[in-house]
């Protein structure tokens, strides 16, 4: 699959960080938005429903704007302004010929979205971030459980039913996007289908209760999703809840030196369980109120073990910024994530920063040395690019990142923040 954005890529972010060396250490409040993957998948499937369908705390990044562009080539009204979507009509194609799906993952929640309606999809193959082996196998074999056949050919994919019929599907391995498809692709097909070993994260979640809310019929029972079909999807309006990446993201970096806390707000602090915990292991405070968490960087970062894990489990997309963190021990902290397999490229960045880093089997293991006040990293996806603007505040000094663009796939509002935060950076 193609690169996210490969031919795009381009901007280059400076930051000039000299909190440290004047002893005036950053602090803030950070409003979170709603979650990236919760609101893309949501958005497909918008094209099942016909009536008007009104979508709040969404937030403003590259990778909802493709959606939603996409969205509009298939025969919908979309509105966007100040975090709210309006989308109106009917879908009236089932290609996606837009050249921007192939740069986009989520594109392919589509894919369900246009069998349900039409019986057929011919699309680009989806893009996203290079983090090693991410096959659709698992959704292709759903489709051909619901009585779907496809073909593959260049970067294009041509997806065909004769007639859908619901099904019980079992995945191998706990899958995402490949359960998401599966629910849309369900919900307005006649009969019961069921998915066992689904992937349960929260986002997932987000979107069985949209659905719900325009009146499917889902629920969860004993781990496996049962799904009775329904006719018609009604009007419906919902908000998006909380981006509890996005949220742990900003928590990690207010563990840097150069913070002094941040205050993250409009949070679900329930997602956000497995990462306070481990804050809390790595030795920093906390004050938690009902939607907000205030970080305060410790004197001295606690080293630990971790590994990534299916919700509850601590979150694969925050292990490259935590290893950050954890590079200001001066005793080893082991990292493993088994869930991508290339998580690992941006390594080869944080050594540029004298960071060390060594390999064992599945792990890496980060300590501190004396970092490098001046480096240009190279950013390779969306939470690698967070990591390394984190690694920016390790130490006073001046600090280049190259293809940041990546950034803005997954962070709302980002230069604002930085801004609001008096972080002193020129972007070209």
């Amino acid at each position: 699959h193609q690169d996210e954005g490969q031919d795009e890529i381009s901007l280059k972010l400076k930051i000039i960080n000299d909190s440290i060396s004047h002893d005036q250490k950053y602090n803030g409040t950070i409003n979170i938005k709603g979650a990236k993957n919760s609101a893309l998948p949501i958005i497909a499937s918008c094209a099942l429903i016909d009536e008007e369908v009104t979508l709040y705390n969404i937030p403003n990044i590259k990778d909802i704007d493709i959606m939603l562009k996409l969205l509009t080539e298939l025969g919908k009204t979309v509105n966007f302004s100040n975090n709210k979507v309006t989308i109106r009509g009917k879908i009236n194609k089932y290609t996606i010929t837009n050249v921007e799906a192939s740069s986009l993952r989520s594109s392919y929640y589509f894919y369900s979205a246009l069998l349900s309606k039409f019986k057929h999809v011919y699309s680009f193959l989806p893009g996203g971030c290079n983090l090693g082996s991410r096959p659709i196998n698992f959704h292709l074999d759903a489709f051909k459980s619901f009585g779907c056949n496809y073909i593959i050919f260049d970067n294009n994919i041509e997806i065909i039913a004769n007639k859908l019929a619901s099904t019980t599907i079992t995945f191998p391995s706990k899958s995402v996007g490949a359960t998401i498809n599966a629910i849309i692709l369900a919900v307005m097909i006649s009969g019961t289908t069921i998915i066992n070993n689904p992937s349960l994260e929260v986002e997932v979640l987000d979107l069985i209760n949209f659905l719900n809310l325009s009146g499917a019929k889902i629920i969860i029972r004993n781990s496996s999703i049962i799904i009775n079909g329904v006719s018609t999807l009604n009007k419906v309006k919902y908000k998006i809840m909380p981006d509890r990446i996005e949220a742990g993201s900003y928590m990690f970096l207010a563990l840097t030196p150069a913070f002094e806390y941040l205050k993250i707000k409009d949070v679900n602090i329930f997602h956000l369980t497995e990462v306070i915990k481990t804050i809390k292991k790595i030795g920093a405070k906390l004050y938690i109120t009902k939607n907000s968490i205030t970080v305060y960087a410790p004197k001295e970062i606690t080293p630990i073990s971790i590994e990534s894990a299916p919700y509850p489990g601590f979150p694969t997309d925050l292990i490259q910024v935590l290893a950050v963190i954890l590079s200001q021990s001066q005793l080893e902290s082991s990292i493993t994530d088994k869930i991508f397999s290339n998580r690992y490229n941006y390594l080869d960045e944080l050594k540029k920063l004298n960071i060390n880093v060594r390999f064992s089997n599945d792990s890496y293991f980060v300590s501190s040395s004396k970092i490098n006040n001046s480096a240009t990293l190279k950013c390779s996806d969306l939470r690698a690019s967070f990591a390394l603007f984190a690694s920016s505040f390790l130490t006073s000094g001046t600090f280049t990142l190259e293809n940041v663009d990546y950034i803005f796939r997954g962070y709302s509002d980002f230069l604002n923040i930085l801004d609001n935060l008096n972080i002193k950076y020129y972007i070209s």
